[in-house]
């Protein structure tokens, strides 16, 4: 996440733990109220990563949605190719995206959605795309490579 609220509240909450942590060690020396104010503040740790896993679960949602319908826009539609730019700069700043995930089954996994679109439409982003070839074997390396060598075969 880019928010430095959301940054902020991460390394509170993990601060948190680690005071809690070190106060469940030395839980034998504590007193009545030391011991409550340990069990709110474990209640409230739970809570705040349970909000945090949260956040982090519809961020995903969303990035995942935002992709599907950039990807059905290019492949079903020629009038606006600007598109590309924006599933391009959602995919390259998020290569964990899950492009096998077929939650959607009408249109099915965004890596097939991803091939359908036409490969004349990627030649103006492969400058983007190049230097971030590799030899990894990884989901993002494997689209990539897909992608970047039926553009070379349809346009050499």
């Amino acid at each position: 996440m880019d928010s430095s609220v959301f940054e902020i509240k991460v390394k509170c909450i993990e601060n948190m733990q680690d005071t809690a942590a070190s106060l469940v060690q030395s839980q034998n020396n504590l007193t009545r109220d030391e011991k409550k104010a340990l069990m709110t503040s474990n209640a409230f740790s739970r809570l705040d990563k349970a909000e945090i896993d949260n956040t982090r679960a519809e961020k995903e949602s969303a990035l995942k949605l935002a992709m599907r319908y950039y990807l059905l826009s290019l492949s079903q539609c020629d009038g606006n190719n600007l598109s590309v730019f924006r599933v391009i700069s959602l995919w390259v700043d998020n290569p964990g995206l899950d492009l096998e995930d077929a939650s959607d089954a009408d249109s099915g996994p965004l890596g097939q959605l991803l091939h359908a679109i036409p490969s004349w439409k990627f030649i103006t982003v492969l400058p983007q795309l190049a230097p971030r070839m590799s030899n990894e074997n990884t989901p993002f390396a494997r689209h990539l490579k897909q992608i970047i060598k039926t553009c070379a075969i349809d346009h050499p």
